[in-house]
């Protein structure tokens, strides 16, 4: 049954459905195979968003002017706009499948607020798809330098990121376990931004020292600048790289164990290479 496979590494190329007598279909596309509820479409992005997005945003670091960007209005839109919403329509069942309570999705403005920055370039240097549960945040994003996925937390007052930063404390054993498999600072890099310069608390490890005092956290790896053959796998995979590390952010510390331990159990990753890093932090 399509239910006892969801999720698992299949041949690339494959393109399998079969509907079940009214059941969900099975659709595999890719190396990711999905369960869609019979009367929800799931479209893969493969022909939607494409290289073609990196090169405009790339083409737009170096001409960041309104008159440009007016003569490629068009291009932006057939480019980068249109495939981003198809490309949110296509996370959106497979995310959902990782996280039940995956939030509603925003998609970024290409225009920047310069009403009360001293910086007028008027466009964004990065576009991106947003999942925002406060304070913890996932993203897909987009810029000169290729596609990434993205966690973030942040919060100006302390308590905004208490769960966090006594997580990092309270389970540094299993932070440790998932920032090694992870690679976390080697493939994966970390901004820690706007610490506080005094320590909020007396226990915190030497490791973990920039992550808890930062007021704002950004973990992701470092920009592909292509796409794979399946765009909406390439993202898929890397929020689920990440998806421990939004655990911990939202998570609190008494039930942040077991809700670890269900990634790679009841909750099936999409390939191997998730698989791996989720066995770091089970329990």
């Amino acid at each position: 049954r399509c239910s006892q496979v969801i999720g698992f590494e299949l041949e690339a190329g494959n393109d399998l459905r079969a509907n079940l007598s009214g059941s969900p279909f099975c659709i595999v596309t890719s190396s990711i195979l999905v369960i869609v509820d019979h009367n929800k479409v799931w479209r893969n992005s493969v022909a939607v968003i494409n290289d073609d997005a990196i090169q405009f945003m790339a083409e737009l670091w170096d001409n960041n002017n309104k008159a440009w960007f007016d003569a490629n209005r068009e291009r932006y839109a057939e480019v980068l706009r249109e495939p981003f919403k198809a490309l949110r329509d296509d996370l959106e069942h497979p995310l959902s499948m990782l996280l039940t309570d995956i939030p509603e999705p925003k998609i970024s403005r290409i225009n920047r607020d310069i009403r009360f920055t001293k910086d007028k370039v008027p466009y964004k240097e990065h576009v991106w798809i947003k999942w925002v549960d406060k304070p913890a945040e996932l993203m897909a994003a987009i810029s000169r330098h290729g596609w990434s996925g993205v966690v973030s937390v942040c919060g100006e007052k302390k308590e905004d990121m208490e769960v966090w930063r006594r997580n990092l404390i309270d389970h540094h054993d299993l932070w440790t376990r998932y920032a090694k498999g992870l690679g976390l600072r080697k493939s994966y890099e970390v901004h820690a931004a706007n610490p506080y310069k005094k320590p909020l608390y007396d226990d915190i490890p030497d490791d973990v020292m920039d992550l808890v005092q930062a007021r704002v956290i950004y973990i992701y790896p470092e920009s592909t600048p292509k796409f794979s053959k399946s765009p909406t796998g390439d993202y898929l995979t890397q929020l689920a790289m990440l998806l421990p590390a939004y655990q911990f952010m939202k998570i609190p510390g008494a039930r942040l164990p077991d809700e670890l331990s269900m990634l790679g159990d009841s909750v099936i990753p999409p390939n191997k290479k998730v698989a791996k890093v989720w066995d770091s932090v089970r329990v």
